[in-house]
């Protein structure tokens, strides 16, 4: 007796067959895993600090400027004009109308959160974005 076999023919799945590497698969798989390292490096080492604004409050209103650019800013406030000098990434007051001149006597300011208040003026000067002050850990003080 005889079989009789009908034309189909069973085919394996192709991925159980063995394929050879070939010189673009191997490009392509290095240029994925240098685009991956490249991109940790960025993220983990080097990070991303946005760029540093300071927001300075009156009762004329809010104004923001880049730490970037130097420039000295006379606000007004309601016993006279504070005197703001943004220098080298930094924030200062140079001059005040009040009597006790502590904004002026007080550090240059640079790091986010970190910030500076002429009270009897009403001028509140705020670093944003940036890099955090103290790292980002929580001051003994806050508690």
């Amino acid at each position: 007796m005889q079989t009789i076999r009908i034309g189909v023919k069973l085919h394996t799945p192709t991925f159980m067959h063995q394929r050879r590497l070939r010189i673009g698969d191997f490009l392509i798989l290095l240029s994925s895993l240098l685009i991956i390292g490249i991109m940790t490096y960025q993220v983990y080492v080097i990070g991303f600090t946005p760029a540093a604004t300071v927001r300075i409050e009156s009762c004329n209103g809010t104004f923001l400027y880049t730490l970037d650019e130097n420039r000295n800013l006379p606000v007004e406030g309601p016993l006279g004009i504070t005197e703001v000098i943004i220098e080298d990434r930094k924030v200062h007051v140079s001059s005040s109308p009040c009597r006790n001149q502590i904004a002026v006597a007080a550090d240059k300011i640079s790091k986010s959160g970190e910030w500076l208040i002429n009270l009897p003026n009403g001028v509140f000067i705020v670093i944003e974005g940036g890099e955090p002050y103290g790292n980002g850990e929580i001051d003994d003080l806050a508690f």
